[in-house]
């Protein structure tokens, strides 16, 4: 497969993004449309600290139309960024061929990409990588510039601050093959010194910000449980469930809703083949020394994930970019045989149909929503209409919402309604 058939495809797949509707919480989040915004909504909340969400959502505001379709659009910009940066740093390193055209399949089309690519809320996941990419791209000529790429990924989502660790160390590794030196040693490492005592001092000033900024308990939000910090065997899980998302075709929509396990076996058996292939041709004693700080990348940029309770499918997006550019470096010396790239070619071809089905329930999902709230809307203009012809005192009112209601005006806790009498 060329990579100009992979990035067509991949852009086909991504234009399906436009037909998504907001359902549940895409009301409720920072990025979603709000015509009013107090301090505190650009202030560290709880686990939360998403002031570029907050600036997006006041914008959102004043062009209520453009929702969700703005919010698609900058997802699939950065999406788009994240894979000519993948590209770039794959020629960089000096990889070619079947290698940099499975690398760059791994990303562009694997399945678990309609978790972030057609979610309206993901706009701070798609910023975090974008961001980090830049910081990357940047960090042999503008390391100073590269920091404040870093601060911004920190700022678009909290676990940004894997760039801190990450950056560095793979700028060290990209070097090390764009001169043909596979070797990293001590001397090396010992380089890395200074940018992680710088990285340890912007992290110490931000977390001193924070403390100090923390909004009032009274308003942090609850009901996110799922990012109270877990340790132990979680940890372990959660990294499993993430790699084994990023690197596989497993259909989860079939598995954990549906109940096909005809197409759940297929997935899993094309998945395990296509496992088997990628680790025969990565785990080998001459990669060893480039295969340990491509292995603490990926951990490094996966831990703030590792702590939750539950991590979700979206939080693979920044380790499956991280893992398909090592394959990428770590199989570029690889002779694939026909057999081999058979299978892979199926692998990605049953991914492409995964990635479809995914995207289809999500629209579905949002039909369905979208039949409710017109109902809804409908309804609730009847009440407010008679609610304004029997007080006729003001034009502008001040109704309370409930939860489902609330969402469906797209605009948080109280919502200002502007009625024409």
């Amino acid at each position: 497969m060329r990579n100009k058939t992979i990035i067509a495809i991949s852009t086909i797949l991504s234009i399906g993004a436009f037909f998504i509707l907001p359902v549940y919480d895409d009301f409720y989040y920072l990025s979603s449309p709000h015509k009013m915004m107090d301090v505190e909504s650009f202030l560290p909340n709880g686990s939360f600290w998403r002031p570029i969400d907050a600036l997006w959502g006041i914008m959102m505001g004043k062009y209520v139309d453009a929702f969700p379709f703005l919010n698609h659009l900058l997802v699939l910009i950065c999406f788009a960024y994240s894979s000519f940066g993948l590209i770039k740093i794959l020629n960089y390193s000096n990889v070619k061929g079947y290698t940099k055209s499975i690398a760059i399949a791994i990303f562009m089309l694997s399945p678990a990409l309609v978790a972030t690519t057609y979610s309206i809320d993901s706009i701070n996941q798609a910023l975090c990588l974008a961001f980090g990419i830049s910081s990357l791209l940047l960090y042999k000529q503008h390391k100073i510039l590269s920091y404040v790429f870093i601060t911004l990924s920190l700022f678009s989502k909290e676990s940004g601050i894997a760039w801190f660790a990450v950056t560095p160390l793979l700028s060290l590794v990209l070097e090390k093959c764009h001169n043909n030196k596979d070797i990293i040693n001590k001397k090396d490492y010992t380089s890395l010194i200074k940018p992680y005592c710088i990285s340890i001092v912007i992290i110490l000033i931000y977390a001193c910000i924070r403390i100090y900024l923390n909004a009032p308990s009274d308003i942090i939000e609850n009901g996110y449980s799922r990012y109270t910090p877990q340790l132990g065997l979680n940890c372990i899980t959660s990294l499993c469930m993430i790699v084994g998302s990023a690197i596989s075709v497993i259909d989860t929509i079939a598995l954990f809703i549906e109940h096909n396990y005809i197409i759940v076996f297929t997935t899993v058996l094309i998945s395990v083949i296509f496992i088997f292939i990628i680790i025969k041709n990565t785990v080998k004693k001459e990669n060893l020394r480039i295969f340990i700080p491509l292995v603490l990348s990926i951990i490094a940029i996966t831990s703030p994930h590792l702590i939750m309770e539950h991590p979700g499918e979206m939080h693979v997006y920044p380790s499956l970019w991280i893992i398909a550019l090592s394959i990428g470096i770590l199989t570029k010396e690889a002779n694939w045989g026909k057999r081999e790239l058979a299978l892979i070619a199926l692998t990605f071809l049953c991914g492409i149909f995964v990635f479809i089905h995914k995207g289809y329930y999500i629209y579905k999902n949002g039909r369905i929503a979208n039949e409710r709230v017109s109902s809804a809307v409908s309804q609730s203009k009847n009440i407010l209409i008679k609610y304004v012809f029997l007080t006729a005192t003001t034009k502008y009112l001040f109704i309370p919402f409930s939860k489902q209601t609330e969402g469906i005006v797209g605009i948080q806790e109280k919502v200002l309604v502007s009625i024409l009498i």
